[in-house]
C-alpha cells in the first residue's frame, strides 16, 4: 500500500488545514503519517492539541514529533528538526502512540508552512524518489510586504520550487507569483481548504438566544472579529477605530488567543471601551457567533487565505476587511475595504455602519452579504476536495 506523509510546523497547521486532506488520501487508499511539533508553537490551546491527537488515533494515523521552530534564526534547532525528519523519512523514529503501519517507504510529503516546507521538501529530495508537494499558505513575500521578507524568504522558495513538483497556491496574487518567477514542475491554484457549507450557514441556530447568553441587548450591533492576538492580525486597529467613532450601542468581542491579550485588555481599558469590547480567548462556536453577529471585521496585516472570514461569509454576515492579498479574492466591494492600519479610515466606514442602527446596518450590507456568499460557492469544500483528488492522483503516477 502507498504512503503519504502530510509535514507541518505546527499540530494546529494539521488541525486547521489537513484534516480533509487525511481523510481524501486514506478514501483513495493510502496509509497517512503526520509529521510536526505537537508540543510547542501551536495557535490553539494544548488541549485542541490533544483532541487532534485523539482524533489521528482514531483515523489510524501515525504521529511523528518533529522539533520544528517557527524562528527563522534557529539554526541548530533547524539542523536538529533535519535530523529528525530524515529519520522519519527513513521510517526509523517511533512514532507517538501506537504504531499503526510500518513508517517510511513514502510516496510523497505534502508540506505545510514555510519552515516545514524548507525541511520536509530538502530531506525528501537528499534521500531520493520521494516527490513532494507543497501547500503555500500565503508566501511571507507578497506586494507590499517588507523588504526583508523578500530579502529572506523569497530567494529559498525560488531555490526550492526546483525542487518541488507540486506547489499548491491559495489566493490569485500568489498564483500569478508562482507561475511568473517559481519554477515548480506544477503549479496550482486551489482556494484554500475550502468552506463546508453545509456546515456553516444562517439559520442554524436562535439568534436572539445565542444573542442573549452573549449579553448583547436586542437593539445593539455585534461586530466580530477572530484570530489570534498577535500583531499580524491587527485588532488594535479596531478598537482604536471603534474608539474614534464616539458611538455607542454596539459590543465588540475578539476571539484567539495570543501574546497581545494584555496589551489588547489595556488598550481596551485606555480607550473607555470596557463595557463594549470583549476578549473572550480561544471558542468553539465560531459558526454560532459568526449567525448571532451584525458585522465581521477582519482587519489583518498578511494573509493568505483566511478561513475565519470564509466562516463568516458562509454565514451570511456581512464583512468589512483589510485590502490585502487573500481578503479581495473573498470581498471586492470597495466600500467594505480599508487599508490595512489605517484607523481614520476604518472610523470612517464603521461610523457609517453604526450609525443608522442595527436594522439600518442590515439593509445597507445586505446585498453586499450576498455578493460574497455567491463569490465563496467555489470555495466550497467538496469543489477543493475534487481538485485536490486530481493532484495527488497526478502526483502518484
Amino acid at each position: 500500500m502507498k504512503r503519504a506523509l502530510l509535514v507541518a510546523s505546527v499540530a494546529s497547521m494539521i488541525d486547521q488545514f489537513n484534516i480533509p486532506n487525511i481523510r481524501l488520501l486514506q478514501d483513495m487508499g493510502l496509509e497517512v503519517d503526520v509529521a510536526c511539533n505537537f508540543e510547542k508553537g501551536s495557535t490553539c490551546p494544548q488541549e485542541k492539541v490533544s483532541q487532534l491527537l485523539m482524533l489521528l488515533e482514531e483515523l489510524k494515523v501515525n504521529c511523528y514529533q518533529v522539533d520544528f521552530d517557527r524562528h527563522t534564526q534557529n539554526l541548530m534547532g533547524h539542523v536538529k528538526a533535519c535530523r529528525q525528519m530524515k529519520s522519519v523519512l527513513l521510517g526509523e523514529r517511533a512514532p507517538l502512540g501506537k504504531n499503526h503501519h510500518s513508517g517510511g517507504g513514502y510516496a510523497f510529503v505534502h508540506c505545510h508552512s514555510p519552515i516545514g516546507g524548507v525541511i520536509g521538501r530538502l530531506m525528501a529530495w537528499q534521500l531520493g524518489e520521494i516527490k513532494t508537494l507543497y501547500t503555500a499558505h500565503g508566501f511571507h513575500f507578497y506586494t507590499g510586504a517588507p523588504l526583508g521578507n523578500w530579502l529572506a524568504f523569497y530567494p529559498i522558495e525560488k531555490a526550492l520550487a526546483h525542487i518541488t513538483d507540486t506547489l499548491i497556491t491559495i489566493n490569485g496574487e500568489d498564483y500569478q507569483r508562482a507561475c511568473r518567477s517559481l519554477r515548480a514542475k506544477r503549479v496550482y491554484y486551489v482556494p484554500g481548504i475550502g468552506i463546508d457549507l453545509k456546515k456553516y450557514h444562517r439559520g442554524q441556530i436562535d439568534v436572539r438566544a445565542k444573542r442573549e447568553e452573549l449579553g448583547v441587548r436586542e437593539d445593539e450591533i455585534l461586530i466580530l472579529s477572530v484570530g489570534e492576538l498577535i500583531p499580524r492580525k491587527d485588532h488594535e486597529t479596531v478598537v482604536r477605530a471603534l474608539a474614534r467613532t464616539g458611538r455607542q450601542g454596539f459590543q465588540y468581542l475578539i476571539c484567539g488567543t495570543g501574546p497581545l491579550h494584555e496589551m489588547l485588555s489595556a488598550l481596551v481599558r485606555q480607550e473607555g471601551l470596557d463595557g463594549q469590547v470583549k476578549l473572550p480567548g480561544f471558542r468553539t462556536d465560531i459558526a454560532e457567533l459568526c449567525q448571532a453577529a451584525d458585522l465581521f471585521v477582519f482587519p489583518s496585516r498578511q494573509e493568505g487565505l483566511s478561513v475565519a472570514m470564509m466562516e463568516a461569509i458562509a454565514c451570511e454576515t456581512p464583512v468589512m476587511c483589510s485590502a490585502i492579498r487573500g481578503n479581495t479574492d473573498l470581498v471586492q466591494d470597495e466600500k467594505y475595504l480599508f487599508r490595512s492600519g489605517d484607523v481614520k479610515g476604518l472610523a470612517r466606514m464603521l461610523q457609517e455602519c453604526l450609525s443608522g442602527g442595527r436594522d439600518a446596518l442590515h439593509q445597507a450590507m445586505s446585498r453586499v452579504a450576498a455578493e460574497n456568499y455567491e463569490r465563496l460557492r467555489k470555495f466550497d469544500l467538496m469543489a477543493v476536495g475534487s481538485q485536490m483528488r486530481k493532484i495527488y492522483g497526478e502526483l502518484l503516477q
